[in-house]
């Protein structure tokens, strides 16, 4: 792929959790981990709002048979082309880390561009 809106997306899995949201406790919310599920990432619920962090928040033990959804997060690397991390654990370009398209990425490291879906 070519163009420069065809970034790299890391797939994550989206559970019914349930956690401290807007200081209600025991709120279900539906989220994501980065971290295998150490952080709790709730889903947003308007188009164009960022994932919040939800402190302390679990996944539920008990998963309605919708679940896991798949969602999709922006991929970061560094200058030489490995995976860093993903939004919206890293949240801005420096440096460093840099979500990169994947004709850049895979120009920069060819073997990097498995594990990752590219589109705008």
């Amino acid at each position: 792929m070519t163009g420069v809106d065809e970034w790299a997306w890391s797939k994550v899995d989206v559970w019914e959790c349930s956690g401290n949201v807007g200081g209600v406790p025991d709120t279900d919310f539906e989220g994501f981990s980065l971290d295998n599920g150490i952080n709790w990432y709730r889903v947003p619920a308007v188009v164009g709002e960022a994932p919040t962090l939800i402190a302390l928040a679990t996944k539920k033990s008990s998963q309605s048979p919708a679940y896991p959804k798949t969602a999709w997060v922006l991929a970061y690397f560094d200058a030489n082309g490995n995976f860093v991390g993903n939004y919206p654990a890293i949240t801005m370009r420096t440096e460093q880390n840099t979500p990169l398209e994947g004709s850049c990425l895979a120009s920069v490291n060819p073997n990097a561009k498995s594990g990752f879906t590219y589109g705008g």
